[in-house]
């Protein structure tokens, strides 16, 4: 039987990796996923048309990042390591320095869509700290990832 690591074990894993994390530079946000993206309309306009959005916002901001052992047609998606949430503001911590991960795949969200932009990395061996910050009414959005 697994036993849940205790929140002290948890706390004390997540200020190591993060310690880890801001002492060097690593892989930033933007090298893992493009900040914005178009819309998926925008990209199936039929030969001859192109797409055009009426409203403000031509392009679609990246909230989420998450990441699977392998392709993610595969849904082999990983779960955080660590985790802490604290007022509006969480950090995942993801380790992906075990021998038995196969290739890492990034796999990039954007808001208002279900349409998701994805990759294989070169993370293996490495671990990430992602940052987020939730607002209330606009929901989910990534602030910053480090991965050493």
């Amino acid at each position: 039987m697994m036993h849940r690591p205790s929140r002290l074990f948890a706390a004390l894993l997540i200020a190591l990796l993060a310690a880890a994390c801001v002492a060097a530079p690593g892989t930033r946000s933007e090298d893992l996923c493009p900040a914005t993206t178009l819309p998926p309309e925008a990209a199936s306009a039929p030969a001859g048309w192109r797409a055009w959005r009426s409203d403000e916002a031509p392009t679609l901001p990246l909230t989420s990042i998450s990441f699977s052992d392998g392709d993610p047609q595969e849904r082999v998606f990983l779960a955080p390591d660590a985790s802490t949430t604290q007022d509006q503001r969480s950090v995942d911590l993801y380790d992906f320095t075990s021998p038995t991960l196969r290739k890492i795949w990034v796999i990039c969200q954007y808001k208002g869509t279900s349409v998701a932009l994805v990759r294989q990395t070169e993370l293996r061996g490495k671990k990430c700290r992602v940052d987020r910050v939730v607002q209330a009414g606009r929901g989910e959005g990534l602030k910053f990832i480090s991965c050493l």
